[in-house]
């Protein structure tokens, strides 16, 4: 009678970086991200990119990491706003998302969940701690967020009471460049999102424009 022998499944660290805006670098925490997969000697590293809003739950990159995530892989982000901006409803629908995966979450900038690399899946103890300390983090984290977007607004609407208000400009040679690849034709959104150093939607917003124009 021969007995095989069943091997240990690989742990995958999936590292999402977000950026908010399209004139944002989504990619400017890599560096940071890379170094700590270095130091930590964590392994199979799958990268997830995307310019989004963190106050937005529905997120294509951020869904295509909890669809691929298995039990026991760690989620690693820079740091927790990255990862959620969202509302205490939300973010609790998105906790309950990475806890139904299996997923211990790893940020950089929180030392505390550091200890998340050593434990054992399930530990109550580090998942009491981490969740705790995540929480708090998530909501100081929405708080900035809102209070940002607070300020922002009261400085447009003095803006526009005052006849000063121009809203942003925008990056004409982005656009023009992505606009030479869709008239050539070709390549794909995507194709043309990393051609140009930019996120889909960007390409997608500007297809629109040049459609409605």
């Amino acid at each position: 009678m021969t007995t095989q022998k069943t091997t240990a499944k690989e742990i995958t660290t999936h590292a999402y970086l977000r950026a908010s805006t399209d004139d944002q670098d989504a990619t400017r925490a890599l560096e940071t991200i890379n170094d700590f997969v270095e130091n930590h000697q964590l392994t199979n590293v799958v990268h997830y990119v995307e310019n989004f809003s963190g106050a937005k739950l529905e997120r294509p990159e951020l869904t295509r990491l909890l669809a691929a995530a298995e039990k026991g892989d760690y989620l690693l982000a820079e740091s927790i706003d990255r990862l959620t901006r969202l509302p205490a409803e939300q973010y609790e629908a998105l906790k309950a998302h990475i806890a139904d995966r299996g997923l211990r979450v790893v940020v950089v900038d929180l030392p505390t969940s550091h200890k998340a690399l050593k434990a054992e899946p399930n530990d109550r103890i580090i998942d009491l701690i981490n969740n705790l300390m995540m929480d708090i983090a998530a909501h100081y984290a929405h708080e900035d967020y809102t209070k940002r977007r607070q300020r922002q607004a009261q400085g447009i609407a003095k803006a526009k009471a005052e006849n000063k208000y121009k809203g942003r400009p925008a990056d004409t040679n982005l656009r023009s460049k992505i606009q030479t690849y869709l008239t050539k034709g070709g390549n794909t959104y995507a194709e043309i999102a990393k051609l140009c150093d930019c996120s889909v939607g960007m390409v997608a917003k500007v297809k629109k424009i040049r459609e409605t124009a």
